[in-house]
């Protein structure tokens, strides 16, 4: 992160700008946040001074709000879709917005798509879903910026239980409307095939399409709904208004029922399970039927659904080139080779 240099604001932008996951983490950031106030780092860290030519951004943003906004910027571990991440606080260290910028082709994509979907929200209102609003777009040096208001997942936020997640599932799934249709004629299949056969590596193209083949057969039949695309633990928590998602950059409509789910498990077990990682996809298939079970029996194969999501989660790390990042399982070849060989045994 890069924190403004006023300890109290350092802080507070700290403790604003992600909602860690368990107790342990959280206190890992009360007890830095505290440091910070006592002025540490004044003592310890880089400084970054912005200068040149131009109009420097929080100008721009201040306007847009109507008040002074000073800005941390959160950075993130290495991935993909890495990009900065703006918190806009006023002089007394409240968080007033969001802003994101997309700073590489691939972000500038997902940026427009979430501000799109966050319209749409805003229209739905999906009952028991706490989303943020767009405040505005604007383009800043060439790159778009995408300001939206805050949710205030520290003050209010608490861990999801897994009834809520459900919940959240069910709701996410029918903002779209859903659908039963045969696999073969359904368009999904249709758009999965095609851009599995997009892929320049031949040897992943076949390990992906003979899982598809293995998985479903022409006549069965795919519930299909929509999909926030990356509800994992550190995108979303609960509160007394309900519950509180945030970056929709992924959300697509007619995809198989439950991958959500089934993404809220994985993509943490690839940071655990370190050397193991290769059995990640295995493991998940394992799991299916007992991660999918809440969600109710008309899903068909727990199984057959849990392998179409790890197919279109490893095409997306590929096309986005996830492998590059050197994050755990990062590589969809890591785990994906494994899964194959197990799914064809099996």
């Amino acid at each position: 992160m890069l924190l403004p240099c006023a300890p109290r604001l350092s802080a507070r932008a700290l403790e604003q700008a992600r909602r860690p996951v368990g107790l342990r983490e959280r206190g890992k950031v009360h007890a830095i946040a505290w440091a910070l106030r006592c002025g540490a780092g004044a003592v310890v860290g880089d400084r970054v001074s912005v200068c040149g030519a131009g109009r420097i951004l929080d100008e721009r943003l201040s306007e847009v709000l109507g008040e002074p906004v000073v800005v941390g910027v959160f950075l993130g571990p290495p991935r993909a879709n890495r990009k900065p991440v703006l918190q806009l606080l006023d002089r007394q260290g409240t968080l007033v917005g969001v802003a994101k910028v997309g700073a590489t082709p691939l972000a500038a994509t997902l940026v427009a798509a979430e501000a799109e979907t966050l319209r749409r929200l805003a229209v739905l209102a999906p009952m028991g879903l706490v989303t943020p609003r767009v405040i505005d777009e604007l383009v800043w040096n060439g790159l778009p910026v995408v300001v939206q208001s805050p949710l205030k997942i520290w003050s209010d936020g608490h861990d999801v239980q897994t009834l809520g997640l459900v919940r959240a599932v069910r709701v996410i799934a029918a903002l779209g409307g859903m659908s039963r249709r045969r696999w073969a004629t359904s368009e999904y299949a249709g758009s999965l095939h095609q851009r599995i056969a997009s892929l320049p590596d031949r040897e992943l193209r076949a390990t992906m399409a003979e899982l598809v083949a293995t998985a479903m057969s022409p006549d069965d039949i795919v519930v299909l709904g929509s999909w926030h695309g990356d509800l994992t633990p550190w995108n979303m928590a609960g509160s007394r208004s309900g519950t509180m998602v945030w970056d929709w950059e992924r959300f697509e409509t007619g995809v198989p029922f439950g991958f959500d789910l089934l993404h809220h498990h994985f993509v943490p077990s690839l940071g655990r399970l370190g050397e193991d990682v290769a059995r990640a996809g295995v493991l998940l298939v394992e799991r299916s039927t007992e991660l999918l079970g809440p969600l109710g029996a008309d899903l068909g194969s727990a199984a057959a659904v849990a392998v179409l999501y790890l197919v279109e989660i490893a095409l997306r790390f590929t096309v986005d080139g996830q492998g590059a990042t050197g994050v755990p399982g990062g590589n969809p070849a890591t785990w994906l080779g494994p899964l194959h060989d197990h799914w064809q045994n099996g």
